[in-house]
Parts: structure tokens; C-alpha cells; sequence
């Protein structure tokens, strides 16, 4: 795990010192047996940070023209021009062990947050969390780096498997 084991106790008070989230902010997933299949919390970061549009680069400007056309047919949602606010949702305590509960999950997120883009980790060889086809997506590489004592071997958690639930990380730690 990339993060703090989260008890009840701290997991209430770190909530109640987290600005723009609460526990309204979580949904659960239930199967037809009452059991949870996956859940997912969305945190507008706008009161912590807001991240203005300086400059697109090649492959911006492009996704900018296509959510732009699209988001005429209501297919999308536009992207902000230069100089224009980020405005997007974390999609945080994400946790699924299915595609379809996923697809599930970012339809629902979708339809909340009305105008505002989604944000949430997706690991490279991770099948479950790819991103269903009808969604238009972008994705924004980055490596995480450990440093261990000559001759250690790396702990299980930090190796990926496609078929095993990916690393406990939250992009917006980041």
C-alpha cells in the first residue's frame, strides 16, 4: 500500500480537515446480494487549487478542437481555451475488482459532475480501470520511483499485475 492504513477514526478526522470533501462525497456499489462491489469518491479540488491554462501543447490543442466539436452535439464537454480554468473532479478511494462495476462507477461520476472533467489513476497493465470506448479520455503519463538498499528487492505492492487490484495511490497526493 502507497498510502496511510485508514482506521475509522482516522479516517473521520482526516475528512473533517479536508476542504470541499465529506462523506456525502462517497458512493458504494452493491451487488443484488447487498454486497459491496465497488465504490468511489469525487472531490472538486477548486478550494484547495486551481490550475489555469497557460498553453496547449500538440496533443492538447487537438483534444481541445475535438471536445469542442463534440460538446456541440452534447457528445462532450469542451476543454478550456488558453488562458481559461482546469475545472475537473478527482475520482478518489477508487476500488472495483470488475470493468463493468467501473464503467458503472465513471457513468455515474460522469452524470454529477455536469461540466467538469474527470480525474483518476489508471495503471498501465491495470485491465479493469482502462477507459470504456464511448468515453473520450486523455492520458497523462507519469513513473513513480522507490528508492531501496542495494542488493533489496522491491515489496510485491510496487510490481504491477495486470489481474491483481493495482497499487493504493491517489493522483491528487501527487
Amino acid at each position: 500500500m502507497l498510502g496511510l492504513e485508514f482506521t475509522p477514526d482516522l479516517l473521520s478526522e482526516r475528512l473533517e480537515n479536508w476542504p470541499g470533501f465529506n462523506k456525502e462525497n462517497f458512493f458504494v456499489c452493491y451487488d443484488k446480494r447487498k454486497n459491496i462491489v465497488g465504490c468511489y469518491a469525487l472531490w472538486d479540488s477548486s478550494a484547495v487549487q486551481r490550475l489555469k491554462l497557460v498553453e496547449h501543447g500538440p496533443h492538447s490543442k487537438n483534444f481541445y478542437y475535438l471536445s469542442k466539436f463534440l460538446s456541440v452535439f452534447g457528445l462532450a464537454r469542451p476543454m478550456a481555451g488558453v488562458g481559461g480554468l482546469l475545472d475537473y473532479y478527482y475520482m478518489t478511494h477508487l476500488y472495483c475488482d470488475n470493468s463493468d462495476i467501473f464503467e458503472l462507477m465513471l457513468h455515474h461520476a460522469f452524470f454529477r459532475t455536469r461540466k467538469k472533467f474527470l480525474v483518476y489513476p489508471q495503471f498501465e497493465d491495470h485491465l479493469i480501470q482502462l477507459p470504456p470506448k464511448q468515453f473520450l479520455h486523455q492520458n497523462l503519463d507519469f513513473s513513480l520511483y522507490t528508492i531501496i538498499p542495494h542488493g533489496q528487492t522491491p515489496d510485491k505492492s510496487l510490481r504491477q499485475n495486470p489481474f491483481a487490484p493495482p497499487p493504493d495511490l491517489e493522483v491528487w497526493c501527487i
